[in-house]
């Protein structure tokens, strides 16, 4: 993990997060890193979405969100509630 980690420094992507307990080291997104991220996630997005356009009609779509809107709230109840980690916190 270290390693990567590394990698991902020196590329100017994470950058450390002082804290007072020194057995941990956590880091976060830097500016670049977060562009790097929205972008991933964008591409990602569009792929998905041609995946899906190109074997579903849009009632299909429809009728699949509604039952997977259903798994997640059941999902949800059991084990609380979903992060949404593909939406910038700032969003």
């Amino acid at each position: 993990m270290s390693v990567r980690l590394a990698r991902l420094a020196q590329a100017g992507l994470i950058e450390s997060v002082a804290v007072a307990d020194g057995r941990s080291k956590p880091v976060r997104l830097t500016p670049r890193g977060r562009d790097r991220r929205r972008a991933a996630t964008e591409q990602r997005t569009a792929r998905e979405h041609d995946l899906f356009a190109d074997a579903l009609s849009p009632e299909d779509i429809e009728k699949l969100n509604a039952l997977l809107g259903r798994l997640l709230g059941r999902l949800e109840d059991e084990f609380g509630r979903a992060t949404r980690h593909d939406v910038p916190k700032d969003a």
